[in-house]
């Protein structure tokens, strides 16, 4: 508790475990939903060309 409480006040989430495990999940997968989320494919190059 001396080293979370103090914190708590700037947290932009705060999970206690006093809420339902479906609205946990639901409150912490918009903030970090995107970071889970895998990277964009990069661009395909046709085969046999040349980059210059």
């Amino acid at each position: 508790m001396a080293h979370v409480a103090p914190s708590r006040t700037a947290a932009d989430l705060v999970v206690d475990g006093t809420a339902s495990e479906a609205q946990m999940l639901a409150a912490v997968m918009p903030p970090i939903g995107a970071a889970l989320a895998p990277p964009p494919a990069a661009p395909s190059r046709a085969r046999g060309g040349c980059a210059v």
